[in-house]
């Protein structure tokens, strides 16, 4: 089995036995061990700049293929020094329906999304991610 130069992540060569759950388990478990190495040594370079991240998740509903409510307003629970980049996305849906939400008015406290666009039928409490990073 040969690896990679960079991260010496394992893949076959001509000649070895084919085994692919052996081979992808392999590629998995060092690909997981360069991520963690790797985010471990960002995590360290940054963390002596207060950077601060603020996560959490809100729900809108739909009701007869309409939203009742348009919009709503969220806290970070904490207060950033300086505007934080906030990022909103809808949780993973095995309907595979869309959700187009616009970040508004966003703050060193607080932002608020407004719903412009969803996909699919009735559902109701549809969840949404935020994160937010800053300092």
């Amino acid at each position: 089995m040969g690896t990679t130069t960079k991260y010496t992540l394992p893949y076959p060569e001509d000649g070895d036995s084919v085994d692919v759950p052996r081979d992808v388990k392999a590629l998995a478990e060092r690909t997981d061990s360069v991520l963690s190495t790797q985010l471990a040594a960002k995590i360290g370079a940054v963390s002596g700049s207060n950077v601060k991240v603020a996560r959490g998740s809100v729900t809108f509903s739909v009701n007869a293929g309409q939203l009742a409510a348009y919009g709503s307003s969220v806290s970070y629970g904490t207060t950033f020094t300086a505007v934080p980049v906030v990022l909103i996305m809808p949780v993973a849906s095995s309907s595979a329906q869309h959700v187009t939400a616009c970040l508004n008015n966003v703050t060193t406290t607080a932002f608020s999304f407004t719903i412009k666009n969803h996909g699919g039928t009735d559902q109701t409490n549809r969840p949404l991610y935020w994160l937010a990073i800053g300092v």
